[in-house]
């Protein structure tokens, strides 16, 4: 049994602009929620960097978390800077991301940001994954609906596909009843390439 983090950011609804989960990083924690229901996980850190009075993090909450820790950024801030420090300190087996967020830059690095930070191996675009203290096998999804198994060992970053499976639906009562952690985050410096 192993730890895992989950990485989790705020979307947008492409038509509306409206804050939401980010479908990807839903999908990841249903991943990880999956493997906890099934006796592969002994704890679930889930983590996000930006601000934590933001109503869309409880959507996540209602997935089932008992609480989600946000490392308090500022506006425009790098958040890997923060996430890494703090994923550092948890030195979780597993981390689970979606492989492009639906806000700010969308430019899909943070997850390669992180593993390059922490000295990780990175597996893109899973779906599945089986996970022991020792080994992790992963199934990744390839072009035209192919699939392919990855062995790798511990600690490892993935980024999730869209074809893993759908997130399950927020509830609202016990989104009402997780907890934010608030925590301050290491001086971070702006992203330069958000500045003006």
């Amino acid at each position: 049994m192993v730890d895992i983090a989950v990485l989790l950011s705020v979307g947008r609804h492409p038509a509306s602009g409206r804050a939401r989960r980010a479908p990807l990083d839903a999908q990841a924690l249903e991943l990880a929620l999956r493997l906890f229901e099934a006796g592969h996980a002994t704890r679930i850190h889930a983590l996000h960097a930006g601000n934590p009075a933001e109503p869309a993090l409880r959507d996540y909450l209602g997935m089932g978390l008992d609480r989600l820790e946000v490392l308090e950024t500022a506006p425009g801030a790098d958040p890997v800077p923060a996430l890494a420090a703090r994923l550092r300190e948890l030195a979780p087996a597993l981390i689970l991301t979606g492989a492009v967020a639906e806000g700010g830059e969308d430019s899909g690095m943070v997850p390669y940001l992180i593993a390059q930070a922490l000295n990780h191996t990175l597996v893109p675009d899973i779906i599945g994954i089986d996970v022991t203290d020792a080994e992790a096998a992963l199934t990744q999804a390839l072009p035209r609906g192919q699939r392919r198994l990855i062995t790798a060992a511990p600690p490892l970053v993935a980024t999730l596909h869209g074809s893993a499976h759908a997130a399950r639906q927020s509830a609202f009562a016990r989104a009402r009843r997780g907890t934010i952690d608030a925590r301050s985050a290491t001086t971070v410096q702006p992203d330069e390439f958000l500045a003006e």
